[in-house]
């Protein structure tokens, strides 16, 4: 199977691509985590594969609408 048709497949079935589907699963576990409330946004995002807290954070609003510290303000 190529690649470029696994990502047709999994688009099909998923509605995201591979890589989409990829963010939004470790921005969902950050969230986790930090409700949690003993890890800090740097942590979380190490823990869940990002390169830094910034791209955790990018990736944070657009899923949720606010980044995580208004996130955890709000809670």
């Amino acid at each position: 199977m190529s690649p470029d048709y696994f990502t047709r497949l999994f688009k099909a079935a998923t509605g995201k691509s591979p890589h989409q589907f990829i963010i939004d699963a470790r921005v969902s576990k950050a969230r986790q985590l930090l409700e949690r409330g003993n890890i800090s946004i740097s942590e979380a995002a190490y823990e869940v594969g990002f390169v830094d807290q910034s791209h955790l954070t990018r990736q944070f609003k657009r899923a949720f609408g606010l980044p995580p510290r208004a996130f955890l303000c709000s809670r």
